[in-house]
Order: C-alpha cells, then sequence, then structure tokens
C-alpha cells in the first residue's frame, strides 16, 4: 500500500474486498453476521480499509444519488404484503 491514509471499515472473508467480491461486515456488526454458519477450516479473515480516493468517489455517487431523488415527485406509495 502507498502512503495514503486509511481507515478500518470492517472485515471481509476475501483478501482485497472491493463490494463485489465476497461477503463483508462494518466494524460495528459482529463477526458471526460474516459467517452465519460459523468459520469453517482454511476460512479466513481480512481487515477492510477505505481510502481517500475511494471515499471520494462513494461520496460523489452518493451526491448523484440525492440529486436524483430531488428530482422524483414527492409521493408515498404503502404496499401491503
Amino acid at each position: 500500500m502507498d502512503n495514503q491514509k486509511l481507515t478500518f471499515i470492517g472485515l471481509s472473508d476475501v483478501q482485497g474486498y472491493n463490494g463485489t467480491n465476497g461477503n463483508f461486515v462494518y466494524k460495528h456488526e459482529p463477526i458471526k453476521n460474516l459467517f452465519p454458519n460459523g468459520i469453517k477450516d482454511g476460512q479466513k479473515v481480512y481487515a477492510a480499509y477505505l481510502d481517500v480516493t475511494a471515499a471520494m468517489f462513494l461520496s460523489s455517487k452518493i451526491q448523484e444519488m440525492l440529486q436524483l431523488t430531488k428530482q422524483l415527485p414527492h409521493k408515498i406509495i404503502f404496499t401491503m404484503t
């Protein structure tokens, strides 16, 4: 890794978790949520970090989503299942 500041965000069952590969739990969640059936032989737990570049990318995506949401009509629909 380079000299960027990394922030610990959680744990994964794959090294280099990128949001699409493997399972993930945030640091405030119990580790049992990562392995609901227990840890099997050979499985490992890896720390997952967020760097400044990824944080800025996610921030811009969230801002885009908020702008799109603001443009939607303000209508609440209730459904019963």
